[in-house]
């Protein structure tokens, strides 16, 4: 979950509705019985919450004359034993029925929610994401399956081999298949970078005058670099997750599953590739995949599509500029927080060290699968 924020007051105005106590990061409800799944093992309180959020909560029933009311007291449409504010809204988890409902805030556009919607119910077809339930388009909350396991940054390596050796048993398979999904699209590369610089939105980083020049320079340096002089070629757009990284992975022995898909749509054919690499050389930088690694990677997730392979292939230095861009819009097209603006500093960073990397640079068979120097 990225990006928490407190955004309880949107919600005071709900008559009815279950009560729910602010604690840190996640709200506990107070209605219900919670000491029923307090303890049951698969998917208990005890290890959502943690003991020290359990006894600040029967401290507060002790302690506080009305603990019903109050400041940090929301009310939530749906039952669950806690949730968490999200960008949007919140994820209210009931573990007694292994769901988990997605509530959008009130004050954001029917149409925002509608295309939501949309999105999750194309997401029925997919194997590893969530079982999509109730979709209550008047109330705009979406039930979904709870999905039990580890968070994936257990699929953090230390060797490159062993990262993409994850990939091909784990993330392979998971990446056709979104391939396959929708009706591939082509776009001239010039106009689709162009439209996704007009889509951001720069003024948010107003109050971060540094991050917009490093931002606005690297944005610059790309676009020079890659995007210019390939401004006639056409880029192929699939559906992809838009944030494909470990921590919105959950792994089950060697089951894959993914979840949070609000930035679900089509974008250039290796997004979803590039953002498993790059993040995973976010949280482990001594590991940095060669040229050569990426580009044999591409080549496994391609080879369904042998008429397009080519030709992607011909271009990876492009979509892998494009894939910056990308990542970029991202962050400056949602609702935006404080963390974001560190998120986009160290995006930068990692980009530039990248491109620089003498395993991008000099792409020799001698850089293969080796591991990047500290």
């Amino acid at each position: 979950m990225r990006g928490l924020t407190a955004q309880g007051a949107d919600y005071q105005s709900v008559t009815g509705g279950y009560r729910f106590l602010r604690m840190r990061h996640q709200y506990v409800c107070l209605d219900g019985n919670p000491i029923v799944p307090l303890l049951s093992g698969k998917g208990s309180l005890l290890r959502h919450l943690g003991l020290r959020n359990l006894v600040d909560l029967a401290l507060h029933h002790i302690r506080v004359p009305h603990p019903f009311a109050g400041s940090n007291v929301i009310r939530l449409p749906v039952y669950g034993q806690f949730a968490y504010p999200v960008q949007r809204g919140y994820l209210v988890f009931d573990l007694e029925r292994g769901i988990v409902t997605q509530i959008f805030r009130p004050e954001l556009p029917a149409a925002r929610f509608e295309a939501w919607a949309q999105t999750m119910n194309e997401l029925r077809a997919v194997s590893f994401a969530p079982a999509i339930g109730e979709i209550n388009a008047s109330a705009q909350w979406c039930e979904m399956s709870y999905i039990e396991g580890a968070v994936g940054l257990s699929l953090l390596a230390s060797r490159a081999d062993e990262v993409l050796a994850s990939f091909d048993r784990m993330v392979l398979p998971c990446l056709k298949e979104l391939l396959r999904l929708k009706p591939w699209v082509r776009r001239r590369g010039r106009d689709y970078v162009d439209e996704l610089r007009a889509g951001m939105k720069l003024h948010v980083l107003d109050a971060f005058p540094e991050v917009y020049e490093l931002l606005q320079r690297h944005l610059n340096e790309i676009d020079a670099a890659f995007v210019a002089p390939n401004a006639a070629e056409e880029v192929v757009l699939t559906f992809s997750h838009g944030d494909f990284v470990h921590p919105n992975f959950i792994v089950s022995g060697e089951d894959l599953r993914v979840v949070d898909w609000d930035t679900a749509g089509r974008r250039s054919a290796l997004h979803d590739m590039h953002a498993f690499f790059f993040a995973h050389m976010y949280w482990r930088p001594d590991v940095v995949l060669s040229h050569e690694a990426i580009v044999a990677a591409a080549d496994r997730l391609l080879d369904d599509h042998p008429v397009d392979r080519p030709a992607i292939l011909a271009r990876l230095d492009l979509y892998r500029a494009i894939y910056y861009m990308e990542r970029v819009a991202m962050v400056l097209t949602r609702d935006f927080s404080v963390g974001d603006a560190e998120h986009l500093r160290d995006a930068v960073g990692l980009h530039t060290a990248f491109e620089a990397h003498p395993a991008v640079a000099d792409p020799r068979p001698s850089h293969h699968g080796k591991e990047a120097p500290g």
